[in-house]
């Protein structure tokens, strides 16, 4: 895991977010939308399947709804996340 969170792609970005081994890593100044951190680690699949890892808050949260193509992703993505996010207590 030393290297999970590690820019492994230099300047190609998706948005401001950076990749590492296959994982979307979220930049400070990147899309924390829905209660993420910058550094979250995150990848998703074409027949909806998604999950993330939090490791700085010890959280990793799947999400596989294996339905292609899936119109209600934006309705479910986003609120699955801010409950998962919402439900982490900060110290």
């Amino acid at each position: 895991m030393k290297n999970a969170k590690k820019n492994m792609i230099g300047d190609v970005c998706v948005g401001k977010d950076h990749f590492a081994y296959g994982y979307q890593i979220a930049a400070v100044d990147g899309d924390l939308r829905f209660g993420r951190k910058p550094g979250k680690i995150s990848w998703g699949g074409a027949f909806q399947t998604t999950f993330w890892m939090d490791l700085t808050r010890g959280v990793v949260a799947v999400l596989l709804i294996q339905v292609y193509p899936s119109i209600h992703s934006q309705k479910l993505y986003g609120p699955f996340e801010q409950t998962v996010n919402g439900a982490v207590l900060e110290d």
